[in-house]
């Protein structure tokens, strides 16, 4: 009989998962009703609005920037947007279309009344190669680059081809083609058709693979780095194991004879029931003797 239990960490996991999950780890805002519909039914207009691009035979990226629009006239949303953390950051933004990017929606703008830094206002890139260093380092700023592929595979193989690895999300009406290309993916983390979301859901494990985190937090696998996990088993006894000292001929023949019968070739199996059949009645009174 086995059995498992967890005991609190005293290195250094313990004391970060203790941190995220006390203060840094409340990521899920707080509205009250009258405001998450109205918000709901901005989101509702921006797929609309998408949806009939769409339908006129308008590309997926025009569908896209009618969307933002519509957002970019909704106050609720406007509100929510910030300054790039660094100038280095905007700097970086702007040598993406130098290198022959092109800024399709959004861009710099100022600042609102009152505020100050870096603004970027939410932005689309297009013609866009992998090589660019907006595709190779992390960009802290509202930009969505968009880098054309020529089959499934080509998409695949660019999003793996990078250090980091923390969240990923797959785009597509076809459930069995988003999910099969989320599961070669190599990040900690992917979604189909959203992004982010199950950060707010605390049975859902967040955490990035390569250089995008070490560990989990949320989730069962969340509580495993704040403890030392111990395995306990139990004997009861009743017979003794075949394995346990004296160690003598028998048993070397038995277990010999006993690997043949169980993953040899069919055709040696009954021989090897045969040679080993002293040794395995050793073995059996061995295992029944007490004392």
């Amino acid at each position: 009989m086995t059995s498992e239990s967890a005991e609190p960490s005293d290195g250094p996991a313990g004391r970060w998962a203790i941190v995220i999950h006390g203060g840094a780890g409340g990521l899920s805002p707080a509205m009250d009703r009258k405001r998450r519909d109205s918000m709901e039914q901005s989101l509702r207009s921006a797929l609309e609005a998408g949806k009939r691009i769409l339908s006129t035979g308008g590309s997926a990226l025009d569908a896209a920037e009618a969307a933002v629009v519509v957002l970019e006239d909704d106050p609720q949303f406007n509100a929510g947007k910030g300054a790039v953390f660094t100038s280095a950051g905007a700097h970086e933004l702007d040598a993406s279309i130098m290198e022959g990017a092109t800024l399709r929606c959004g861009g710099p703008t100022a600042p609102p009344p009152g505020g100050s830094g870096h603004w970027y206002a939410p932005a689309v890139l297009t013609d866009v190669t992998h090589d660019m260093r907006i595709m190779r380092e992390e960009i802290f700023g509202p930009v969505v680059p968009v880098v054309a592929v020529d089959s499934e595979d080509e998409a695949i193989d660019l999003a793996n081809d990078s250090q980091f690895g923390l969240g990923a999300s797959v785009w597509t009406a076809d459930r069995a083609r988003g999910d099969r290309i989320a599961r070669r993916l190599r990040t900690g983390m992917a979604w189909v058709n959203d992004h982010m979301y199950s950060h707010g859901t605390c049975v859902c494990a967040w955490g990035g693979v390569k250089d995008s985190g070490l560990g989990r937090s949320h989730s069962k696998f969340g509580f495993y780095e704040c403890v030392n996990v111990k395995q306990l088993s139990w004997d009861p006894g009743y017979t003794r194991n075949f394995w346990w000292h004296p160690y003598d001929r028998a048993l070397g023949r038995g277990l010999h004879e006993a690997a043949t019968v169980l993953y040899g070739r069919d055709s040696d199996k009954a021989a090897a029931l045969r040679r080993g059949a002293r040794s395995f009645a050793r073995l059996g009174a061995k295992v029944v003797k007490r004392g």
